[in-house]
């Protein structure tokens, strides 16, 4: 005997927690190391992780047209309401996340500690200030970074401090 199906929107929707007001509506599930809501999902025979996001568009609205992104109004990965959602090329979502400073090098803000792929702290970079004229290729291994970044933090090409 087999057990009832569920309805996909009934088991999707029951692990959002749907704040009241505007609020962002939060995936309660499985989460990627970006953020993101993870869906498993069959497709094409074979099981695959899909952003709920994704998801929540399509339960809403209908297919995502080939080539289409779907993008945050609000910012905040985990939220799958579909007010905070709208569709976009890759090119919109490059250009949102610049706008928004998660892109490296985006409008000056994504950068230092703010960075996704940061393995310094401004604490670290400081100390390596301090230490200018050890071997760059001692201090590259101790702080787990390439060897070139060690003369670029000591010329202030790199993690430049915000002049007061």
């Amino acid at each position: 005997m087999s057990r009832p199906s569920i309805p996909i929107a009934n088991r999707f929707w029951s692990k959002v927690d749907k704040r009241k007001g505007n609020s962002c509506w939060l995936w309660l599930a499985s989460i990627s190391k970006r953020g993101y809501g993870n869906v498993s999902k069959i497709m094409g025979g074979l099981r695959r992780n899909v952003g709920a996001h994704r998801v929540a568009w399509e339960l809403i609205n209908g297919p995502i047209p080939n080539g289409l992104c779907v993008l945050h109004k609000c910012d905040n990965p985990p939220c799958v309401r579909p007010s905070h959602l709208f569709l976009g090329t890759q090119a919109d979502n490059m250009k949102d996340c610049g706008v928004k400073g998660r892109q490296p090098g985006s409008n000056g803000k994504c950068r230092g500690e703010m960075h996704i792929h940061h393995k310094l702290t401004w604490e670290k970079v400081r100390e390596i200030r301090a230490r200018k004229g050890e071997q760059a290729r001692k201090l590259a291994w101790e702080y787990g970074v390439d060897e070139s970044l060690i003369p670029r933090i000591w010329k202030n090409k790199v993690w430049k401090e915000a002049k007061a």
